[in-house]
């Protein structure tokens, strides 16, 4: 099962980096993330507007999962709805 969230807004607080190089701002392209387990953790998914998945990270909790979305995103956790 997964939980899913709009995006409030981009904070602008992460880098995204591409096979080595420094991308475009993800966040401002992302219109909802997922939280799903995976691999003895949680990925976040991020996906664009179009229902495409653009980019993921992983991590070894939900809650830090959440908290990434949150300073990265500006997700709150009242904003989290099982998907």
């Amino acid at each position: 099962m997964r939980s899913r969230a709009n995006v409030r807004r981009a904070t602008g607080s992460t880098r995204h980096v591409t096979h080595g190089r420094e991308s475009e701002n993800i966040a401002e392209n992302i219109a909802w993330v997922e939280i799903g387990a995976g691999d003895g953790g949680f990925y976040l998914l991020y996906f664009s507007a179009a229902g495409d998945c653009v980019a993921d990270t992983w991590h070894p909790s939900l809650d830090g999962a959440k908290q990434q979305a949150h300073v990265e995103l500006a997700i709150e956790e009242t904003d989290w709805v099982a998907s």
